[in-house]
């Protein structure tokens, strides 16, 4: 699975990892790393769909907390995982100055990203 990757006007980029292949794009998750210069963030972007899914079926099996709660530390509820919703969301957090907040950050890169990415891959 080949990652999702898109270059922003002016504020660096954005890089959604481990794919955009979903089967289901309203019940599923997708882990998202946002890097602006040499600085990164990332976080885990779910569905409302999806929450109650697992819920269900960790009732069901008892797994993880037995369906009683969720949680996730860097979680992003999103109506959908495409990437104009993904986009959407993370072109508002950075509009409001929030990734810091919202999102995990991580170490930062060695180097900075000056060559502009694909947006095709």
């Amino acid at each position: 699975m080949s990652p999702f990757v898109r270059s922003r006007e002016c504020n660096g980029y954005v890089m959604v990892t481990y794919g955009l292949e979903s089967t289901d794009p309203f019940n599923d998750s997708i882990d998202v790393e946002v890097r602006i210069g040499q600085e990164r963030y990332s976080g885990t972007f779910f569905t409302p769909t999806n929450i109650s899914h697992l819920l269900e079926k960790w009732q069901a099996t008892h797994e993880e907390t037995r369906g009683t709660y969720f949680w996730c530390h860097d979680m992003v509820l999103i109506p959908a995982i495409t990437e104009d919703s993904l986009m959407a969301a993370v072109d508002r957090m950075i509009e409001r100055n929030e990734l810091e907040r919202v999102l995990t950050k991580l170490e930062p890169l060695e180097e900075e990203l000056t060559t502009p990415v694909d947006p095709g891959l």
